[in-house]
């Protein structure tokens, strides 16, 4: 979990640049990222590390639980992998863009 407000913007590419004081955070275990949809119309970004585990409590939820399987779409079925590029900007694909309004 960040801490600290950062104002970013996205281009007209849809490209978003991960503040610096958040950078090293994010990159500790690699330069892979995971971009997942929230409930609340928003996105969540997480290092690989930190999303498997997450991914891995949902998969193990009942499919024939109409609550569980919800979350099971939402949370990995929309999931992103990223990478940041050079200047540690990340794609939002239009399909996130638009769920989360951006």
């Amino acid at each position: 979990m960040f801490q600290g407000a950062a104002e970013v913007s996205m281009d007209a590419k849809g490209r978003l640049s991960v503040p610096a004081k958040h950078r090293d955070a994010l990159l500790a275990g690699g330069h892979s990222l995971v971009l997942a949809a929230h409930p609340d119309s928003c996105l969540l970004l997480y290092p690989r590390a930190a999303y498997d585990p997450i991914a891995a409590q949902l998969q193990t939820l009942s499919a024939f639980n109409e609550h569980a399987r919800w979350w099971q779409r939402l949370v990995i079925g929309m999931a992103e992998p990223l990478e940041l590029d050079a200047q540690g900007r990340f794609l939002i694909s239009p399909t996130l863009r638009k769920f989360a309004s951006l």
